[in-house]
């Protein structure tokens, strides 16, 4: 995989190379509109798969980073492993699976098919989401392909794609905002205080 010049038939090594798509989406549309424009823009994206990722930041002038990757920020990976062999030459292999501990960029999302089915997962910068976060965020996506699969012509704006788990969490938990104010407490005096605390913040604003 990777190799599309005949000359590196016969290296080993890593040649693949990353492709940058920017994709709009839209929630007035359904999901197979949506999904149809992807498609498209893949397909046009793929036909310059060639050209170097690193040549096209250098063209984009893009400031390099060292806590997160240029261009893009979230990864996609799919696999397909249903035709792999399991011979080289003479010799059997078999995959070992192993925990990497790290990401590509902030999000990763990998999907792997192979003659057992299809399974998938995220990988994430520890230094941007908690493990909790991420664990809503399958939940959230598991529950959004269960919908999809049964409207996927009503327009995504309609699909109510939050879990069961995470929506009674937004209701009953994160949203939670009782505060403790001391008896007798007039609404002027507590304003104030908040100003002395955090004058210099923003109250509001309007885009």
């Amino acid at each position: 995989r990777g190799r599309h010049l005949e000359g590196l038939n016969s290296l080993i090594g890593y040649f693949v190379n990353s492709v940058a798509v920017r994709s709009q989406i839209s929630s007035q549309k359904s999901f197979t509109h949506n999904l149809k424009k992807v498609s498209e823009n893949l397909i046009s994206v793929f036909d310059h798969s060639n050209v170097p990722f690193d040549e096209i930041v250098k063209e984009l002038k893009v400031a390099r980073n060292p806590f997160h990757t240029p261009v893009y920020q979230a990864f996609m990976m799919f696999q397909d492993a249903t035709a792999r062999n399991v011979k080289f030459l003479d010799y059997d292999f078999s995959v070992v699976p192993f925990i990497r501990g790290s990401s590509h960029t902030d999000l990763d999302l990998w999907i792997r098919r192979d003659s057992h089915g299809m399974k998938g997962g995220f990988d994430f910068d520890i230094h941007r989401f908690k493990r909790e976060t991420i664990e809503r965020l399958a939940d959230d996506f598991k529950a959004l392909l269960t919908k999809i699969s049964s409207c996927d012509e009503l327009p995504l704006k309609e699909i109510d794609w939050i879990s069961t788990t995470n929506s009674s969490f937004l209701i009953n938990q994160d949203n939670e905002n009782k505060v403790n104010i001391a008896p007798n407490s007039l609404l002027p005096q507590l304003f104030e205080s908040q100003v002395d605390l955090f004058g210099g913040h923003v109250a509001a604003s309007s885009s």
